[in-house]
């Protein structure tokens, strides 16, 4: 949905949501926002629309991502687990092809020299970008690992 209000200065806001409801009657006049298929932007030749249709994605992906603890870093153009916040080791769970299993996605490394001073903290990472095949949208994921600070 895109809100339609041709003043001057005035600001979009695009969202796979429908603009309905309280929460947007502060920012959105009633009556000022188009519907639109999401194929029509998903599979639109107008690089215009495809673009907002990947920052709607990008967007979507970074909200279903915040509630695993799950950061965007801009700079680095990659998502990362966030740190602990005694900046103890992390560990997930999850289900490989046959088992149960975890994995620590961040974890301190300590000082060979003083082992009570954390050298650097590791957080598992990945890049995402999405690509269109023949009229069909994929995300790639590309693992890595960041080492910010404290993340």
């Amino acid at each position: 949905m895109r809100p339609t209000n041709g003043s001057p200065g005035a600001r979009e806001v695009i969202s796979f949501q429908p603009f309905d409801g309280d929460v947007w009657s502060e920012i959105i006049e009633p009556g000022t926002a188009d519907r639109f298929n999401t194929v029509e932007w998903a599979l639109s030749d107008d690089r215009e629309r495809v673009n907002e249709f990947l920052e709607l994605m990008f967007h979507s992906l970074r909200s279903k991502l915040r509630p695993l603890e799950i950061s965007y870093h801009r700079d680095g153009e990659y998502f990362y687990f966030t740190a602990t916040r005694d900046l103890q080791p992390k560990r997930i769970s999850y289900r490989s092809f046959k088992n149960i299993t975890t994995r620590t996605v961040f974890q301190g490394f300590p000082s060979k020299d003083d082992p009570t001073h954390m050298r650097y903290y590791r957080h598992t990472a990945f890049g995402a970008q999405f690509f269109r095949f023949e009229g069909v949208w994929y995300l790639a994921i590309t693992p890595t690992y960041t080492s910010p600070s404290t993340g």
